[in-house]
């Protein structure tokens, strides 16, 4: 898969799954993606290569409205400085999921040549991410 806008190119591997169960067909999907973001006139062109998580959609045949779920790790590299981001997504719904880990995000951005935590991401995929300093004391 290929897409291009004015200051974005995206290149994407995606793998399928179709299910078929008594609840009705779903569809897994997980991706490898390569992000060019640029902008000639601010100076900047950032690469990054990110390793999405599982997804699935549901309710595909008899369902009112399609249900989008995401969870797993996601692995996040700028290409040119080799920094690294790890993220943990939690699902948005489940029987015995509180209410605070729904859509949850957790992540760490590493230094690449000490592996030292940069900056901290916290929030919801659902509605916000937080990136503030990475501090041992806060976690």
């Amino acid at each position: 898969m290929y897409g291009e806008s004015k200051y974005t190119k995206i290149w994407a591997n995606t793998a399928i799954k179709v299910n078929a169960s008594l609840k009705g067909l779903s569809l897994n999907l997980s991706s490898l993606v390569y992000l060019h973001h640029f902008n000639k006139d601010l100076g900047f062109y950032d690469k990054y290569e990110i390793n999405f998580p599982e997804s699935s959609i549901t309710n595909v045949l008899f369902g009112k409205t399609l249900q989008f779920e995401h969870w797993g790790s996601v692995k996040v590299k700028d290409q040119e400085s080799d920094l690294v981001m790890d993220i943990k997504l939690e699902k948005s719904s489940g029987m015995m999921m509180s209410a605070k880990n729904k859509a949850k995000i957790e992540g760490i951005v590493k230094d690449p040549k000490t592996g030292e935590p940069k900056f901290w991401l916290t929030g919801t995929w659902l509605s916000h991410i937080d990136i503030e300093k990475y501090d041992s004391k806060k976690k």
